[in-house]
């Protein structure tokens, strides 16, 4: 079963999300992040979103993330919906 593992940024480098599945073992790329709609391109700003803010996540990977997102989510996608954004 594919899981994600956040990786913050202590060791001066940029924070990462690690995308790990079945046949995968090492990867370098990273998945697209989604926030109310609009992708993220550092992911380091999702530590200023409070968890009680947060009304959902979905993660997303192999053919339904291609499917929706093309061919760059080969690594998947992560959505979050936000109390903020609206229901």
């Amino acid at each position: 079963m594919p899981f994600f593992s956040f990786r913050d940024a202590s060791r001066r480098g940029p924070a990462r999300i690690e995308h790990r599945g079945r046949s995968s073992v090492a990867v370098s790329e990273q998945p697209i992040v989604y926030v109310d709609g609009a992708q993220l391109t550092d992911v380091s700003v999702l530590s200023s979103i409070a968890a009680a803010d947060v009304l959902e996540i979905e993660v997303w990977s192999g053919l339904d993330a291609t499917t929706y997102y093309g061919t760059g989510s080969g690594k998947g996608v992560i959505r979050i919906r936000t109390k903020l954004a609206g229901n």
